[in-house]
Protein backbone atom coordinates (compact mmCIF):
# COMPACT_ATOMS: atom_id res chain seq x y z
CA UNK A 1 0.00 0.00 0.00
CA UNK A 2 2.68 2.37 1.25
CA UNK A 3 4.12 1.66 -2.67
CA UNK A 4 1.49 2.78 -4.25
CA UNK A 5 1.41 6.20 -2.26
CA UNK A 6 4.58 6.85 -3.06
CA UNK A 7 4.02 6.25 -6.55
CA UNK A 8 0.78 8.85 -5.78
CA UNK A 9 3.16 11.19 -4.39
CA UNK A 10 5.54 11.28 -7.02
CA UNK A 11 3.00 11.28 -9.27
CA UNK A 12 1.77 14.58 -7.90
CA UNK A 13 5.04 15.84 -7.95
CA UNK A 14 5.79 15.18 -12.19
CA UNK A 15 2.32 17.04 -12.71
CA UNK A 16 2.88 19.93 -10.14
CA UNK A 17 6.61 20.55 -11.90
CA UNK A 18 4.85 19.92 -15.25
CA UNK A 19 2.05 22.83 -14.40
CA UNK A 20 4.74 25.06 -13.04
CA UNK A 21 7.04 25.04 -16.43
CA UNK A 22 4.07 25.81 -18.13
CA UNK A 23 3.07 28.74 -15.83
CA UNK A 24 6.07 29.73 -16.22
CA UNK A 25 6.45 29.77 -19.95
CA UNK A 26 3.05 30.86 -20.83
CA UNK A 27 4.01 34.43 -17.90
CA UNK A 28 7.09 34.85 -20.09
CA UNK A 29 5.26 35.47 -23.02
CA UNK A 30 3.61 38.87 -22.97
CA UNK A 31 0.01 39.27 -23.70
CA UNK A 32 0.68 41.95 -26.55
CA UNK A 33 -0.19 42.28 -29.74
CA UNK A 34 3.26 42.30 -30.91
CA UNK A 35 4.48 39.91 -34.04
CA UNK A 36 7.62 38.83 -31.62
CA UNK A 37 5.52 38.55 -29.10
CA UNK A 38 2.81 36.25 -30.55
CA UNK A 39 5.88 33.99 -32.06
CA UNK A 40 7.06 33.78 -28.21
CA UNK A 41 3.79 32.99 -27.07
CA UNK A 42 2.82 29.85 -29.56
CA UNK A 43 6.46 28.27 -29.40
CA UNK A 44 6.52 28.74 -25.44
CA UNK A 45 3.04 26.72 -25.72
CA UNK A 46 4.22 24.11 -27.80
CA UNK A 47 6.90 23.70 -26.01
CA UNK A 48 5.58 23.57 -22.86
CA UNK A 49 2.95 20.75 -23.94
CA UNK A 50 6.26 19.11 -24.77
CA UNK A 51 7.79 19.68 -21.43
CA UNK A 52 4.54 18.03 -19.21
CA UNK A 53 5.34 15.05 -21.63
CA UNK A 54 8.78 14.86 -21.38
CA UNK A 55 8.39 14.93 -17.84
CA UNK A 56 6.26 12.60 -17.48
CA UNK A 57 7.82 10.54 -19.53
CA UNK A 58 10.84 11.21 -16.99
CA UNK A 59 8.93 10.26 -13.97
CA UNK A 60 7.91 6.94 -15.39
CA UNK A 61 11.10 6.30 -16.04
CA UNK A 62 12.08 6.68 -12.11
CA UNK A 63 9.34 3.70 -11.38
CA UNK A 64 10.36 1.16 -13.99
CA UNK A 65 12.57 -1.88 -13.66
CA UNK A 66 13.15 -2.98 -17.24
CA UNK A 67 15.53 -1.12 -19.29
CA UNK A 68 14.10 -1.85 -22.77
CA UNK A 69 10.97 -0.26 -21.15
CA UNK A 70 13.07 2.70 -19.44
CA UNK A 71 15.01 3.41 -22.78
CA UNK A 72 11.65 3.49 -24.80
CA UNK A 73 10.55 6.00 -22.44
CA UNK A 74 13.42 8.17 -22.32
CA UNK A 75 13.09 8.24 -26.09
CA UNK A 76 9.78 9.14 -25.99
CA UNK A 77 10.22 11.89 -23.66
CA UNK A 78 12.86 13.66 -26.10
CA UNK A 79 11.31 13.17 -29.08
CA UNK A 80 7.79 14.92 -27.23
CA UNK A 81 9.90 17.46 -26.48
CA UNK A 82 12.01 17.81 -30.09
CA UNK A 83 8.90 17.45 -31.82
CA UNK A 84 7.19 20.69 -30.06
CA UNK A 85 10.01 22.43 -30.28
CA UNK A 86 9.48 22.23 -33.97
CA UNK A 87 6.31 22.48 -34.42
CA UNK A 88 6.24 25.55 -32.14
CA UNK A 89 9.17 27.03 -34.01
CA UNK A 90 7.17 26.84 -37.18
CA UNK A 91 4.06 27.86 -36.29
CA UNK A 92 5.03 30.89 -34.20
CA UNK A 93 6.74 31.84 -37.73
CA UNK A 94 3.49 31.00 -39.38
CA UNK A 95 1.54 33.01 -36.93
CA UNK A 96 3.98 36.19 -37.08
CA UNK A 97 4.06 36.20 -40.93
CA UNK A 98 0.38 35.70 -41.05
CA UNK A 99 -0.17 39.77 -39.32
CA UNK A 100 -1.34 42.39 -40.92
CA UNK A 101 1.72 43.83 -42.36
CA UNK A 102 4.14 42.17 -40.73
CA UNK A 103 7.74 43.39 -40.31
CA UNK A 104 10.76 42.19 -42.33
CA UNK A 105 12.57 40.62 -39.04
CA UNK A 106 9.15 38.02 -39.51
CA UNK A 107 10.80 36.54 -42.72
CA UNK A 108 14.34 37.39 -42.21
CA UNK A 109 15.79 34.61 -40.32
CA UNK A 110 14.97 31.17 -40.35
CA UNK A 111 18.05 29.76 -38.13
CA UNK A 112 15.95 29.30 -34.85
CA UNK A 113 13.69 26.94 -37.19
CA UNK A 114 16.25 24.72 -39.13
CA UNK A 115 18.58 24.57 -35.10
CA UNK A 116 14.96 23.51 -33.79
CA UNK A 117 14.80 20.78 -36.64
CA UNK A 118 18.52 19.75 -36.67
CA UNK A 119 19.82 19.89 -33.08
CA UNK A 120 16.37 20.44 -31.53
CA UNK A 121 17.32 17.06 -29.86
CA UNK A 122 20.28 18.23 -27.61
CA UNK A 123 18.27 20.37 -25.50
CA UNK A 124 15.31 17.99 -25.27
CA UNK A 125 17.84 15.10 -24.45
CA UNK A 126 18.96 17.66 -21.41
CA UNK A 127 15.56 18.77 -19.94
CA UNK A 128 14.78 15.00 -19.97
CA UNK A 129 18.30 14.04 -18.44
CA UNK A 130 17.92 16.66 -15.73
CA UNK A 131 13.99 16.25 -15.12
CA UNK A 132 15.18 12.64 -14.45
CA UNK A 133 18.28 13.36 -12.18
CA UNK A 134 15.55 16.32 -10.19
CA UNK A 135 12.61 13.28 -9.91
CA UNK A 136 15.74 10.49 -8.95
CA UNK A 137 16.77 12.68 -6.03
CA UNK A 138 13.06 13.54 -4.81
CA UNK A 139 12.68 9.28 -4.80
CA UNK A 140 16.15 8.98 -2.67
CA UNK A 141 14.59 11.60 -0.34
CA UNK A 142 11.45 9.91 0.40
CA UNK A 143 13.22 6.56 0.79
CA UNK A 144 15.48 7.76 3.19
CA UNK A 145 12.37 9.27 5.34
CA UNK A 146 10.54 5.65 4.92
CA UNK A 147 12.67 3.02 3.46
CA UNK A 148 10.72 0.16 1.91
CA UNK A 149 11.33 -3.32 1.69
CA UNK A 150 10.41 -3.97 -1.96
CA UNK A 151 10.50 -7.72 -1.39
CA UNK A 152 6.84 -7.69 0.39
CA UNK A 153 5.88 -4.09 -0.63
CA UNK A 154 5.91 -3.24 3.41
CA UNK A 155 8.00 -0.70 5.39
CA UNK A 156 11.27 -1.67 6.13
CA UNK A 157 11.21 -3.24 9.82
CA UNK A 158 7.60 -4.07 10.38
CA UNK A 159 6.18 -7.57 10.76
CA UNK A 160 5.35 -9.21 7.40
CA UNK A 161 1.91 -10.93 7.25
Amino acid sequence: MRRHLRGILLATLVVVVAFGLLWAMQRAASPSTDGANIHRAIVLGCVAIGAVLATVSAGAVIWMRSWPARVLLVVAGVLALWASLVIGTGAGYRAWQAMPEPPEAAFADGGPLVFSLLLGWLPATVFVGLAMLVLWLFKKMIDRIAPMDHATDTPAGSPSS
